[in-house]
C-alpha cells in the first residue's frame, strides 16, 4: 500500500473485512485518472493455483469492477501491483475525466 501511495498515480485505501461487507471484494481499492481500481492480493502459493487463488466471490467482483468500466487484476507482489497501476495510469492518461466530474 505504501509503494502505490508513493507513486502518486493515485488514491488508494484497503478495503478492511467485516461482516458488513460485500463478500469479495478486492484487498486494495482505489482510483486513478478517476476510474475505479481493485486489487486483490494473493501469496505466490496460492497464485499459483489455477484460479490464482480467489474465491467465487472475488472473481465476480472483478469482473462487476470491469463490467462497470473500472480495472481490476491479482497480484502476488508489490512490484506487479505497482506496473498494474502504471498502465491504468498510461492508458487513462488522455482519458482523463473533466475536472468538475
Amino acid at each position: 500500500m505504501k509503494a502505490l501511495r508513493k507513486e502518486g498515480l493515485g488514491f488508494f485505501w484497503r478495503a478492511g473485512a467485516s461482516p458488513f461487507q460485500r463478500a469479495g471484494v478486492s484487498d486494495i481499492l482505489g482510483v486513478v485518472n478517476g476510474y475505479f481500481v481493485a486489487i486483490e492480493v494473493k501469496t505466490p502459493e496460492a497464485w499459483a493455483k489455477a484460479s490464482l487463488g480467489r474465491t467465487d466471490s472475488q472473481i465476480l467482483f472483478a469482473e462487476q469492477v470491469k463490467k462497470e468500466g473500472g480495472f481490476a487484476t491479482t497480484v502476488c507482489s508489490v512490484s506487479e501491483a505497482q506496473k498494474f497501476v502504471g498502465r491504468v495510469f498510461a492508458k487513462t492518461l488522455l482519458d482523463k475525466p473533466a475536472p468538475d466530474r
